[in-house]
């Protein structure tokens, strides 16, 4: 889809609007309680797309605060669950590698205090190589993952428990 115009091209209808309902039609996030959101880029298309669930008492905004956001790799081969971190407040008032810094303590933190449930805590996502500056914020600021590879992508049942598992630690 990259190599196509961005300006009304299906997939970003996908990720903002299907996405969003799938997931509510689980019956496992709760619309009230919950955003759901997805983007595939501003005007052009991001090197990562993903779609997020917020918990609307703590952020509705992937610049700051804690969500659970579906990562999906530069090459489009892996798909991460991921509990992440917003980076852009951070990245507004401090240099990069401070923002990283501080968003690997955070995630430090929060992995002392969170059993994983499974999720892997440590630095090893890879979005890709050559990463822009904000997927590569998106990758460091990773706190809880599990990866879902191209061509071995797990059952419904699988999927829907790792949701369940994420929501918990949510």
């Amino acid at each position: 889809a990259r190599q196509e115009p961005f300006a009304g091209h299906p997939i970003g209808s996908f990720f903002r609007d299907e996405i969003p309902q799938r997931v509510y039609a689980t019956g496992l996030v709760n619309s009230t309680t919950h955003l759901v959101t997805g983007s595939i880029g501003q005007g052009n298309w991001v090197e990562s797309a993903w779609f997020a669930i917020f918990d609307r008492s703590i952020t509705t905004s992937a610049r700051k605060g804690v969500y659970i956001v579906y990562l999906l790799s530069k090459d489009g081969t892996k798909l991460y669950l991921t509990f992440n971190q917003g980076c852009a407040s951070i990245r507004e008032s401090h240099p990069k590698t401070e923002t990283i810094r501080i968003m690997r303590e955070k995630a430090a933190e929060l992995v002392g205090k969170i059993d994983c449930r499974g999720f892997k805590s440590d630095e090893d996502i890879s979005l890709g190589d050559n990463l822009t500056e904000r997927a590569e914020l998106y990758q460091k600021g990773t706190i809880f993952y599990k990866a879902y590879r191209k061509g071995n992508v797990p059952s419904e049942t699988e999927l829907q428990s790792d949701l369940i598992k994420m929501m918990d630690i949510y």
